[in-house]
């Protein structure tokens, strides 16, 4: 485990109700950790006033869209769906993601790949599956807060999102993780763990070398092999 590495270049806090701790390695010199805020953790909700996409915009199998062949740019992903099944809008010019409902539970790999208007996406909180590079290269993405129900996210999931630089995980239930999934995320310096998991799973913060400050839940009693590293 590259637990040094970590505190080497990190500014770790780990939350304690309503005080701050910095946690250091002996030899580090102090880091002062960046201050977070409801503002700075929390993505702005898209205006969920705007009505569903029409359900013809869509291809379907059975409750599971699997490609997008509408012409609007805001999309409201309709209560029907249960799944957005592999590449399904990758590649698509398409600004802002939100659902109607909560009960899509997985975003396939490649899912929104390649994106690069996508700015704004908010999350179902029935959400439990990230795939494998869902929202890769989408380089107008600027924040993403990961829902409380959220089990696993992919290899290389938001890969490549160079405008991203607040990262929310709000999940307690995460237990697996691909690497570098943010990876080359240029903007990305501050992530905050807000919810009670136990675990930082293996691998998850591998490659996310822009990173400078980590909030960590007083929850946490095990970090997982090469959970930091390359966050040089």
């Amino acid at each position: 485990m590259r637990l040094k590495k970590v505190a080497l270049m990190l500014g770790v806090v780990f939350l304690t109700g309503v005080t701050q701790m910095p946690v250091h390695a002996s030899e580090v010199q102090t880091v002062n950790p960046v201050e977070t805020s409801e503002t700075d953790a929390t993505v702005e909700m898209l205006d969920h006033t705007l009505a569903a996409t029409a359900e013809s915009d869509f291809t379907w199998k059975g409750t599971i869209i699997t490609g997008y062949t509408g012409t609007e740019t805001d999309i409201v992903i309709p209560q029907k769906a249960t799944e957005i099944a592999s590449n399904a809008f990758s590649g698509k010019s398409i600004t802002s993601v939100s659902f109607e409902g909560n009960d899509v539970t997985t975003i396939g790999s490649d899912a929104f790949c390649n994106c690069t208007s996508l700015a704004s996406v908010s999350f179902p909180a029935g959400l439990k599956t990230i795939g494998y590079e869902g929202f890769a290269n989408c380089s107008a993405l600027q924040q993403v807060v990961i829902p409380e129900g959220v089990q696993i996210i992919g290899a290389r999931a938001f890969y490549g999102c160079s405008s991203l630089n607040s990262v929310e995980v709000k999940s307690s239930m995460l237990n697996d993780t691909g690497f570098d999934i943010f990876n080359d995320c240029s903007s990305l310096k501050t992530v905050t763990l807000s919810g009670n998991m136990s675990v930082i799973p293996d691998k998850m913060f591998q490659g996310a070398k822009y990173i400078t400050s980590i909030v960590i839940p007083e929850t946490v009693t095990s970090i997982g092999t090469n959970a930091f590293y390359g966050c040089t």
